[in-house]
């Protein structure tokens, strides 16, 4: 490990306040069956606001994760997305001038599917460890239930959210301390150029999916070499949350028992934030966790690979950041959900404001 300590001295979360029963979804359709959606462990899913996107839920995030600090003093900007509003304008770059970062800040936008929010924490990290910066922020956020065509089954757990992680030297939050990644060509799901809705393979609903465990344990045990102490000795896993049940499998996998993953769960009340999910499981972890406590952060990202991140928290926290958002919500109806997702045939480019 450097002897140089870098690591978080911030955090934010925006998440969604209307939701859906996923039985609502399966009753709209009755093309699941019952048990299959009871496997998923997933109580409601989250539902894009009507006037929000992956750029709004970035920017609450950011605000958040920067309080009491100089925006100006923020020299980079990293958005992990796979749900961006735009293809070909950084997203990255509209988030940090919103956040009054300055006309100097680099900005830019990462596309690493599900792990595209720990692709931006390592940007951050490597970029305030190489003197780039003295500060940077990684934000993971994405959109991905207005990418989900009706009907499909990953329809169940496709939500939205953002989250944000504030990178200095001097961290008061969670010393970063060793990661790992390994990357490979596995299309679990993928969108093409002009595709509204994410494809899946046939493995998506089944109990991983075709490249997870193989990438994710393959990038836990580079990680444990790395590492001073024994990975089977950490407090808490954070990680990627395809569905609530994934976490609990992944432990297992990994040869850890359950409640490692107790205090970062968030899918069973939120459903699948994608990029955002991983980092908000691990500012859960910094909500709950104590000061000295180990944590690895690990997501696994379709046709892309994993990555592996070790922590040493800091201190403990008294703002349950994450816990606070759960619970504000709204329930809505299918139909409306439709309609907030824009998952409904209209016109592409609306000429007035009754079409």
């Amino acid at each position: 490990m450097s002897e140089q300590k870098i690591g978080i001295s911030g955090a934010g979360v925006a998440l969604p306040y209307h939701r859906i029963k996923v039985a609502a979804i399966r009753d709209a359709w009755d093309n699941t069956p019952e048990s299959v959606a009871q496997r998923l462990g997933v109580v409601e899913r989250g539902v894009i606001d009507p006037d929000a996107d992956v750029v709004t839920l970035a920017i609450e995030a950011g605000h958040q994760a920067l309080e009491g600090v100089a925006p100006e003093s923020v020299g980079a900007v990293f958005l992990g997305t796979q749900s961006g509003p735009y293809v070909d304008r950084a997203n990255a770059a509209i988030v940090a001038e919103a956040l009054l970062c300055g006309l100097d800040t680099f900005a830019t936008d990462v596309q690493f599917s599900g792990k595209s929010g720990t692709s931006a924490l390592l940007a951050a990290l490597a970029f305030v460890r190489a003197g780039m910066a003295d500060a940077a922020l990684a934000i993971g956020a994405d959109a991905i239930d207005i990418h989900v065509a009706p009907g499909d089954p990953a329809e169940l757990t496709a939500s939205c959210g953002a989250a944000a992680l504030l990178v200095t030297r001097s961290p008061t939050l969670a010393q970063f301390e060793a990661h790992s990644s390994v990357s490979s060509d596995t299309p679990d799901s993928f969108r093409l150029d002009g595709e509204r809705y994410i494809r899946n393979t046939g493995a998506v609903m089944t109990a991983t999916g075709v490249g997870e465990l193989a990438h994710v344990r393959a990038a836990w045990e580079r990680l444990g070499a790395k590492l001073a102490w024994p990975t089977d000795g950490i407090a808490h896993l954070a990680c990627h949350q395809r569905d609530g049940a994934g976490p609990g499998r992944l432990a297992k996998a990994l040869g850890l028992g359950p409640n490692v993953t107790k205090a970062g769960m968030i899918a069973d009340r939120l459903g699948d934030a994608g990029a955002a999910a991983p980092l908000l499981s691990l500012i859960r972890v910094l909500d709950l966790s104590q000061a000295g406590d180990h944590a690895v952060l690990i997501a696994y990202g379709a046709g892309a690979g994993a990555d592996a991140l070790a922590f040493q928290i800091c201190s403990s926290t008294v703002t349950p950041r994450v816990e606070s958002k759960l619970r504000i919500r709204k329930l809505i109806d299918y139909a409306t959900a439709v309609r907030f997702e824009r998952r409904y045939h209209g016109h592409e480019r609306p000429s007035s404001a009754f079409e």
